[in-house]
């Protein structure tokens, strides 16, 4: 979804900040790595085509990139190209809303086919209990001009 944390923009909280403010990852990662730890996790960062992350240090925090994310908390007035900073919460649901339209489109189609094919059993249902009851009136051709109708016969639909 091209995003980082829970919730929100470049100055909130609970997107990209979120790693720092109140995890867990955070609190082990300085343990382990001191004043190298990255300030966000590398899935937060922008990856280039060939899958490499674009600019690892500074999407990282590493390099301290004047009032921008992520080694400054918010608010904040600069930007970092390298860092998804929309919260994934927010991009799910901006993807799924884009896309419930036609999910609910294919719905609707499928239980109109259902109907539709359930309405046309009912009426060949109908003839065929009308077809039974009536025997032998309701035959496109005489039986007795033969199957083929050859040459010299009256094969001709019988209307009653």
């Amino acid at each position: 979804f091209s995003c980082c944390g829970a919730y929100g923009g470049v100055n909130s909280t609970r997107s990209w900040y979120l790693y720092q403010n109140a995890s867990a990852w955070y609190q082990a990662t300085t343990v382990l790595e001191g004043n190298k730890a990255p300030f966000v996790p590398l899935s937060c960062c922008k990856r280039r085509a060939d899958s490499s992350v674009q600019d690892q240090p500074r999407c990282l925090g590493n390099v301290n990139v004047t009032n921008a994310p992520p080694a400054n908390p918010p608010p904040l007035t600069g930007s970092n190209a390298a860092l998804f900073i929309e919260g994934c919460f927010d991009a799910m649901q901006s993807s799924v809303s884009a896309r419930i339209l036609v999910a609910g489109a294919v719905g609707i189609s499928y239980v109109v086919l259902m109907l539709a094919g359930v309405i046309i059993g009912f009426i060949f249902a109908r003839f065929l209990a009308v077809a039974d009851y009536y025997g032998s009136k309701y035959t496109a051709f005489d039986s007795s001009a033969g199957a083929a109708g050859g040459a010299g016969s009256s094969s001709s639909p019988i209307v009653t």
